[in-house]
C-alpha cells in the first residue's frame, strides 16, 4: 500500500458461527434476564505482514413469539499501510476495523431475526473509538 492510500483496508469478512433457535423460558431467563444482547470484540495484528483481524461475537435473545436466541461470530480481515507504527496499527484495527465490520454484523442480526418475527432485533450504533479509549484506561 502506498503512503497516500488509506491506513487500513477492509479485505472482507466471513461468518464463523450462526446459530438461531428456540429455547425454553428457563434457559432464556438464565441467559438474557438482565440483558437481551451481549457482544464481544477481539482484534489481532501481525505487524510484520501488516495484516489484522477483528472478531465480533454476539448473543441475542428475543421473547416476543416464544423464546429465541441468536449466536453470531463474524471475522473481518484487514491490511494496513506499511508506514504506520505498531501502536497506531493496533489502534486502527481495534477502532476502524471493528467499525468497518460492525455494519455487517448488524445486518446479519436484523435479517435473521426478521425471518420469523415482526420484532426485528436491531443492534445499536456504537462508538468504537470511545470503547477503545476506555479499554486503555482499565
Amino acid at each position: 500500500m502506498a503512503a497516500n492510500d488509506p491506513v487500513i483496508q477492509f479485505d472482507g469478512y466471513k461468518i464463523n458461527k450462526l446459530h438461531y433457535d428456540t429455547i425454553s423460558e428457563t434457559i432464556y431467563n438464565k441467559k438474557f434476564a438482565d440483558n437481551e444482547s451481549d457482544m464481544d470484540v477481539s482484534c489481532a495484528l501481525d505487524y510484520k505482514s501488516r495484516n489484522g483481524s477483528c472478531i465480533i461475537t454476539c448473543s441475542i435473545g428475543n421473547s416476543i413469539f416464544g423464546y429465541r436466541q441468536l449466536h453470531l461470530e463474524v471475522v473481518g480481515a484487514f491490511s494496513l499501510r506499511q508506514d504506520i507504527s505498531e501502536r497506531d496499527a493496533k489502534k486502527y484495527i481495534a477502532t476502524n476495523g471493528a467499525a468497518m465490520l460492525y455494519p455487517y454484523v448488524r445486518t446479519i442480526v436484523s435479517v435473521v431475526t426478521s425471518l420469523d418475527s415482526p420484532k426485528v432485533n436491531v443492534l445499536p450504533s456504537l462508538n468504537f473509538l470511545d470503547a477503545y479509549n476506555e479499554s486503555q484506561h482499565d
